[in-house]
């Protein structure tokens, strides 16, 4: 669920140009992505 909210506020962040959001939820995006990848191989 995080995730995928943080990719529509990237997604917004990209429709609007705002550098600081984009790299903000970038980051936290794969962040939070590769977690949840090791979270579903690691059962």
């Amino acid at each position: 669920m995080s995730v995928t909210g943080m990719l529509l506020w990237l997604a917004h962040g990209i429709s609007i140009s705002d550098i600081a959001l984009i790299a903000a939820n970038s980051i936290s995006a794969t962040l939070a992505g590769t977690i949840l990848i090791c979270k579903l191989i690691y059962k």
